[in-house]
């Protein structure tokens, strides 16, 4: 028999044990993502990035038939023009009255007569970068600016058929610790502020770089936010060394092809690359936006690689757009390559027909 002092210990733990399984028993289920039934129900979209530059009706007309449904709207301040102007608030005001004013005015409407859904993609951060990676994350007021832009574009466009989501920050980097608030803090700050304006349409919230430019490993770190109708983004350029060959400075000597057994770059390669992201998905019930995926078009193979990426997204049924369209020739499948293996060397003629072309368009067209 035990002793008071030992019966007393006994007990506290008991009751202990008793306390914590209550508080198990009681504690809320783990996060799920939310969505309305309309957004619920959409089926998988499938498309392009557009040009920076500017859009025609031509765009939209072939997209339509190549089966596309999507096209991510990339605003961001190029030409003579805004060339130096967007560097305070003042400057990027004024740009971004300019750009909505175009989308608003042109682009959108002839979208919508081609049956294209538009994601406004806000592509460059208010303030630019430097700093913690965005400046606006150690800067308060380039952080109020950024929330107060996705008030004035969301005003501008919460009415307006053919807005598939608002894409908040394209491929945040974030490095240490910011003065102001993180990443994802940010885009929580600015999805609150759509959600008192415009309380369904998708907000799509982006990743950290992770090395990369929102690569699917970020997702380890990633955790949703508490607001409905969010969709999570991720950018496919993976394996890095292969899809940037001699595009960026690290990769200047790198010759690589696809697939390659040797290094796991195959179908089951890309699988394991997105594993993250299904883990993600899975975890929080959340929906899924690929952003961007490529490969440079002198890299050997990578009509191969276009193939397996989109048919292993069309698997998952995440919403995709392949970069780019009629942007850089490198990535455009309407260009051929003619010589040269360098982005620097590299010469490119229009192509009405070739590998590259032919695989994104079947994956576009692949059976929904």
């Amino acid at each position: 028999m035990l002793d008071f002092p030992g019966m007393k210990k006994t007990l506290l733990c008991l009751c202990a044990l008793a306390a914590f399984l209550e508080a198990g028993a009681n504690a809320p289920e783990p996060f799920r993502a939310h969505y309305t039934p309309d957004v619920a129900a959409r089926k998988q979209v499938r498309g392009v990035m557009l040009s920076q530059y500017s859009v025609c009706e031509d765009d939209f007309k072939t997209l339509a038939e190549w089966g596309a449904t999507v096209a991510r709207y990339q605003m961001y301040p190029v030409g003579e023009r805004w060339k130096g102007k967007t560097s305070d608030t003042a400057g990027f005001a004024a740009w971004l009255d300019w750009k909505l004013g175009v989308l608003k005015g042109e682009a959108l409407p002839l979208a919508r007569k081609h049956g294209i859904q538009l994601v406004v993609d806000l592509h460059v951060p208010p303030g630019g970068r430097g700093g913690s990676g965005m400046k606006m994350l150690d800067d308060p007021v380039w952080a109020d600016f950024f929330v107060d832009c996705w008030r004035k574009i969301v005003t501008l466009l919460k009415d307006e058929k053919g807005i598939y989501a608002y894409d908040l920050i394209n491929e945040p980097t974030q490095f240490g610790k910011p003065k102001v608030c993180d990443y994802l803090e940010i885009q929580r700050r600015a999805t609150a502020a759509i959600r008192e304006i415009d309380a369904k349409t998708p907000v799509i919230v982006s990743c950290n770089a992770d090395g990369a430019w929102c690569a699917p490993s970020a997702f380890k770190s990633l955790k949703p936010i508490d607001f409905v109708n969010v969709f999570y983004q991720f950018h496919m350029y993976e394996p890095f060394a292969y899809t940037h060959q001699k595009v960026l400075p690290q990769f200047k000597e790198t010759v690589a092809a696809y697939p390659d057994a040797a290094k796991g770059w195959n179908s089951e390669g890309l699988r394991r690359i997105v594993a993250p992201v299904c883990d993600f998905e899975k975890r929080y019930g959340a929906r899924i936006f690929v952003g961007e995926f490529s490969a440079v078009a002198y890299a050997k193979g990578c009509d191969l690689w276009i193939a397996d990426v989109g048919a292993l997204l069309n698997e998952y049924g995440w919403d995709w757009c392949y970069h780019a369209f009629r942007e850089w020739p490198g990535w455009s499948v309407e260009h051929a390559v003619t010589e040269g293996d360098s982005a620097a060397t590299a010469k490119f003629a229009p192509s009405a027909d070739n590998p590259r072309r032919r695989a994104l368009i079947s994956v576009l067209r692949e059976s929904r």
